[in-house]
């Protein structure tokens, strides 16, 4: 439960992260949070935010960034019902 609540309680600022480092062009920031919320998306079964960090990594791997942001398009949307999924799961 606390790996969960902290989890949720760095969302915001993960997602925040890649994209601020993708407007920067920051090749290997943007990669080093990708790979931040991808391993502990996918860690704690959050399959849309991990499939969505996952594109992004796959474009980045591939050298392109505007691919890669292209994929981080849904990523707000997938941050926002991992959070409501995780707000249900805590409160029970």
């Amino acid at each position: 439960l606390d790996f969960v609540a902290r989890f949720q309680r760095l969302l915001p600022g993960r997602v925040r992260r890649i994209e601020s480092a993708m407007l920067g062009d920051d090749h290997k920031e943007v990669m080093d949070a990708v790979l931040s919320l991808r391993t502990s998306s996918c860690t704690l079964g959050a399959e849309e935010l991990c499939a969505v960090s996952t594109r992004i990594e796959e474009r980045l791997r591939a050298s392109d960034l505007a691919g890669a942001r292209v994929a981080a398009q849904g990523l707000a949307d997938a941050e926002h019902r991992a959070d409501d999924a995780f707000a249900a799961f805590l409160s029970d």
